[in-house]
């Protein structure tokens, strides 16, 4: 009997080691993981910080490329005024009644020639407001921006749609476009606002079922900085 108490004494002081030595491990592990954790956490805000960066970088950009669009026009339209002979027959050459310069501006519109397309549509809009193709040729003006990606511009020209030709059906098309430029320029908010707006306002739109796809996409992508900026 006295044997196996002995033992037995042996034994629970082999456990009891057995469990101090444990318990200083399991302790050790739970500060090699808080500082795991920290570093995770430093690396996911630093990742965070970069994207947030990168983010305000590209919007930054695409202003200036804007201004520099800008810039451009005006520096073309500046040039356009130099009293040169080729300038002036140029001048004479172009026509100055309405359905001329309709017609000429929706030409070099479907040719790609976006300077003079816009050029021959503001004249038309200027000198002849009260044109039934006015709120046409305001359109026109935004499609020929949105066509080089231009994206803040022909926001600005879709937006004069809806503000001065409100009774216009293509105000509707305007600011389905107006949606579609903020989501190019990954403004999604704006997007979601946008086009949830006219759906409401207008639930049988003609383009409901690109509306519904653009609102889900932007759901999926509001989180995900490569799709959405805000």
């Amino acid at each position: 009997m006295l044997a196996l108490a002995r033992h037995t004494e042996e034994l629970e002081r082999a456990r009891d080691q057995a469990m101090v030595e444990a318990t200083a491990r399991l302790e050790g592990l739970r500060g090699d993981l808080a500082q795991l954790r920290g570093l995770v956490d430093r690396n996911a805000s630093e990742v965070g910080r970069r994207l947030a960066g990168a983010s305000a970088d590209l919007t930054a950009l695409q202003g200036r490329l804007d201004d520099v669009w800008r810039q451009l026009e005006e520096a073309q339209r500046l040039l356009s005024r130099v009293p040169t002979t080729d300038a002036r027959v140029a001048r004479l050459s172009a026509p100055s009644d309405a359905d001329g310069l309709w017609a000429e501006g929706n030409r070099q519109l479907n040719a790609d020639h976006f300077d003079e397309a816009r050029r021959l549509l503001r004249s038309f809009v200027e000198h002849h407001p009260g044109d039934e193709r006015a709120a046409q040729a305001r359109f026109q003006l935004g499609e020929s921006y949105f066509r080089q990606d231009r994206y803040s511009s022909a926001i600005d020209e879709y937006q004069r749609v809806v503000d001065q030709h409100a009774q216009s059906p293509l105000v509707e098309d305007a600011r389905f476009k107006i949606g579609l430029s903020f989501l190019a320029l990954k403004a999604c908010s704006e997007a979601r606002t946008v086009l949830s707006q006219l759906l409401a306002s207008n639930p049988r739109t003609r383009h409901e079922r690109v509306i519904r796809a653009k609102l889900s996409e932007i759901v999926r992508g509001l989180r995900n900085k490569r799709l959405c900026l805000s």
